[in-house]
């Protein structure tokens, strides 16, 4: 989650976890029949990357029974063990990583959850996909003439569930229940979600499963939290693990003159930007919080298993597990998940695969997105392709240790990581924000080889080359969503008050007239 849509722009931002009697974050249960298909025309406009688009099928694969696609909010990779940190945040993570495929370099298309999520589930980046917040308090929804990913499971016979922990984006007025027999949302903990989802299927015995599941647990705390509420919040077991000793000092709050106190997530924001420092031990501390807050989901995701397994549903099952986006722990200058770096980009993402589908290998080099989840769903289950996407399947990848065949990724609307003729970089095209970094050479993107006239000629004709990259991208996409639009249906949010308050105490304050203005070109 960020400020509107405005990537990088605005140091603002929050997020967590609000009380669960908020007025109208209760918890839902929605039925909803599928949406309309999208037009055949949009497979045309596609590629967002430049591997072979015909890859996207695999007929040669039997389809599995269940299919499962986790979403942990807030998990940056490198705070995991099957990325090489080194505290134990996540043995189970890392144990389904040694029997599944892990993808070394997975990137999000948006730091921001609502749209983030949109792109897993259809295939496809923003604008191209429709939602995103413009601020004021009018969000737009997944536009219907779209397909979504359930609505294709739901066409070819699965029971199809949603099991989410965030029922502010992750909302049926945002189009999500698009495709779900069952569709349940609310301010819960992992072990709720897996409850909710547990009780479905006891009671449905479904005997083909397509669940979304999503966890909130490691993102940090709602500004809504009483105080003394730590910014990640985790059971005193798991903070002696990972947290070091909390300094005496340390209150996680912050008191303006005027008697406002800040806490929790409005903590973390106040020391966001280069030149808010925190005091010495305060960062470690808060750190190790948010370590335990992952090492508790490894442990809910652990007893999830073992109940998918006591019910013989996971020997069947093609998994899934990544995340929205990452976090920020002044690595560069911010806090939570405002910018563009690899805190906040790079995720994991493990899949796992049903008896009799061997993996090819083990790990995956190559880039991948969270747009080509879903392609690669349908593709491993024998499904058709959705009709719209931008992602390309990562079959060949999983099942034959093919490369990825992507050469580029679009984060938000303007930046671009890619690989070139030189070597693979990251560039933010944002006026007044120009970030040019040659990963190859600087992969902590700590030097910013844009300086304005300076620039040396080889960088100047790679930005120049990366422009017409995210125009391109960016106009492919205004064709799909205006092609998904000649219903002419409305796909603006309205939201009502309480949840306009449920948004600002997560941070979210939705200036975003610059990305309101490109939606129209």
């Amino acid at each position: 989650m960020t400020v509107g849509y405005r990537v990088g722009l605005d140091p603002r931002t929050g997020g967590g976890r609000l009380p669960p009697n908020l007025s109208d974050g209760r918890n839902m249960r929605i039925h909803r029949r599928p949406a309309l298909l999208a037009l055949g025309l949009l497979a045309s406009l596609a590629s967002c990357g430049d591997a072979d688009p015909s890859r996207n099928s695999n007929s040669k694969v039997s389809g599995p029974r269940h299919v499962f696609l986790i979403s942990i909010d807030t998990l940056r990779a490198d705070h995991c063990g099957l990325y090489g940190y080194p505290k134990p945040t996540t043995p189970f993570l890392d144990s389904l990583g040694e029997r599944g495929v892990v993808f070394d370099r997975h990137v999000v298309n948006s730091n921001n959850t609502l749209i983030s999520h949109a792109s897993m589930i259809t295939g496809l980046v923003m604008p191209a996909h429709n939602a995103y917040d413009k601020g004021e308090g009018k969000r737009n929804r997944i536009s219907d003439g779209h397909e979504c990913l359930a609505e294709v499971f739901q066409g070819a016979g699965f029971q199809t569930g949603a099991f989410a922990a965030h029922p502010v984006w992750l909302a049926p007025e945002f189009g999500f229940d698009q495709g779900f027999d069952v569709f349940e949302t609310g301010w819960r903990p992992a072990r709720v979600v897996n409850r909710f989802f547990l009780k479905w299927v006891d009671s449905e015995k479904p005997s083909r499963i397509f669940a979304f599941l999503h966890y909130y647990d490691v993102h940090s705390e709602s500004a809504a939290s009483k105080p003394g509420t730590l910014p990640y919040e985790a059971p005193p077991k798991y903070l002696e693990r990972f947290a070091p000793p909390r300094p005496e000092d340390f209150t996680g709050t912050v008191e303006y003159p005027s008697g406002k106190i800040l806490i929790a997530s409005a903590y973390l924001q106040a020391f966001n930007g280069a030149y808010k420092d925190f005091p010495p031990g305060h960062l470690e501390y808060i750190v190790g919080c948010y370590d335990a807050g992952i090492a508790k989901l490894d442990d809910d995701l652990r007893l999830l298993f073992e109940e998918l397994e006591q019910r013989g549903i996971l020997e069947d099952s093609l998994i899934v597990i990544t995340s929205d986006h990452g976090e920020e722990f002044k690595d560069h200058r911010a806090m939570l998940h405002n910018e563009w770096h690899d805190e906040v980009m790079h995720v994991p993402m493990i899949w796992l695969l049903p008896e009799g589908m061997e993996r090819g290998t083990a790990r995956v080099a190559d880039l991948s997105r969270s747009i080509d989840i879903a392609p690669t769903l349908l593709d491993l289950a024998g499904l058709p392709p959705l009709r719209n996407a931008q992602g390309l399947s990562l079959s060949r990848s999983i099942l034959e240790g093919q490369p990825t065949g992507i050469s580029q990724s679009l984060f938000g609307m303007r930046i671009l990581r890619a690989i070139d003729e030189v070597s693979e970089f990251k560039f933010c095209d944002i006026e007044k924000y120009y970030t040019f970094y040659d990963l190859a050479e600087d992969p902590g993107e700590m030097h910013n080889l844009w300086v304005g006239d300076a620039t040396e000629p080889q960088d100047r004709k790679r930005m120049a080359h990366a422009r017409i990259l995210i125009s391109q991208i960016r106009k492919d996409s205004i064709n799909i969503r205006n092609a998904a639009l000649v219903r002419g249906e409305d796909t603006e949010v309205e939201m009502s008050p309480e949840r306009i308050r449920a948004l600002e105490a997560l941070g979210y304050l939705g200036d975003d007239k610059e990305e309101e203005e490109e939606g129209s070109e």
